[in-house]
């Protein structure tokens, strides 16, 4: 377990990597054998506490630990995250991440897992932006005539995508690029080679940058800005950072690693996959599938009208799903560490247990509704008129 007794040392550890003053095997190496001297002595106590306290006693200090535990994981956090966009810092920063969500798991908690890696990925803007050290910023605009096109796809490694769905002809692009590093000169000549591109291939219009990988020690944030008829399918790739996409009619797949997925006032068939984030969608209208997927998050859906087959899943986080009550088809709803709740009347019951739902709403067996996480609760509440689609929340 994340120690009280390490927290300090795990963050100047994690300082020194950022600053560049030691290696990411370096601290790899320096943050095992902490873990070992403080891990091991405190769960042996832990242990001992639990085999001499009462249930409540018990209870009591689980909670404080928990407190504790996402105190911790917020400020490594804000101290860590500066460097996350170099891979090789990166993969000691999620290591370290993987292991506070693994104290979370062991004291039962991963439903709030979720809110923590929210915090996370909203202080990696501000931490990477006092981050110190060289930077040449440079912006781009492009205008489309849409007439032709059928889809956009819009591609970087760490920044942001925003894409929002007009009643307009054109489709035009603000992209902000950023280079940052602790040596002027590897920024600037990385910088110079550093190209945004925006290509028209039949009827599909990408945006991309080339070279993708920059050189150690120099980091690379890209943010796209898109407006666009809301008839476009848009596909958005990210690895480091959020998705955002709004009124696209035209279907959505959205895919980021380390970064939130939100999507709102949508239509059409949806995809929204990311690792460690959390996953919001509202759709206007539910004409095709829906896929919502998280491993380390919540994952939130609300849909105004419409029927089809629906899949939302975690494996740390809450799944909460808003349909309209009208909403007919085959629900299975299960979770291994939490509760299944549900506002909707099932007309027929298959199979019920606190973590387990399986049965039909409506008179109609298909679509089909999955729902799925490991460590926390999955929900299914009724649209009622009035409600909008931001009212369901992780």
């Amino acid at each position: 377990m994340y120690g009280v007794g390490g927290s300090e040392e795990r963050m100047s550890i994690l300082n020194m990597l950022a600053e560049g003053k030691i290696t990411a095997e370096e601290a790899e190496r320096l943050l095992q054998a902490l873990g070992a001297s403080t891990d091991s002595p405190r769960s042996a106590s832990s242990r001992d506490d639990d085999d001499r306290q009462g249930r409540g006693r018990r209870g009591g200090r689980r909670r404080g630990e928990l407190n504790e535990l996402v105190d911790e994981i917020g400020e490594e956090v804000r101290g860590a995250v500066q460097s996350l966009q170099g891979s090789e810092i990166g993969r000691v920063v999620r290591k370290e991440v993987r292991r506070a969500v693994g104290s979370l798991q062991r004291l039962g908690m991963g439903a709030i897992v979720g809110d923590v890696v929210e915090q996370m990925r909203e202080v990696v803007g501000d931490a990477v932006a006092r981050s110190a050290g060289h930077c040449v910023e440079q912006e781009k605009e492009w205008s489309f005539a849409a007439a032709e096109l059928e889809r956009l796809q819009a591609e970087t490694v760490t920044g942001l995508i925003h894409v929002e769905g007009a009643d307009t002809d054109q489709v035009t692009v603000h992209a902000r690029q950023r280079v940052r590093g602790h040596d002027q000169n590897a920024v600037d000549t990385f910088a110079e080679q550093l190209e945004l591109r925006a290509s028209e291939e039949g009827r599909l219009l990408r945006l991309y940058q080339e070279p993708q990988k920059p050189p150690r020690g120099v980091h690379v944030e890209v943010q796209y800005r898109i407006t666009c008829p809301a008839s476009l399918a848009a596909d958005l790739r990210l690895v480091n950072g959020n998705l955002e996409g709004l009124g696209l009619q035209g279907g959505v797949d959205a895919r980021s690693t380390n970064g939130n997925v939100r999507l709102s006032q949508c239509a059409g068939r949806t995809v929204a996959r990311t690792r460690n984030g959390n996953v919001r969608v509202g759709l206007q209208e539910l004409r095709h599938e829906a896929l919502l997927e998280t491993t380390n998050g919540n994952v939130a859906l609300t849909v105004q009208a419409g029927q089809a087959p629906i899949k939302a899943t975690s494996m740390n986080g809450n799944v909460k799903v808003m349909l309209p009550v009208e909403y007919g088809g085959q629900l299975e709803a299960r979770t291994t560490n939490g509760v299944v709740t549900s506002e909707l009347v099932l007309s027929r019951i298959l199979e019920q247990k606190r973590n387990l739902l399986v049965g039909q709403l409506g008179e109609t067996d298909t679509p089909s509704l999955h729902l799925q996480t490991t460590n926390g609760n999955v929900r299914i509440a009724a649209l009622q008129s009035g409600d909008q689609e931001t009212q369901v929340r992780e």
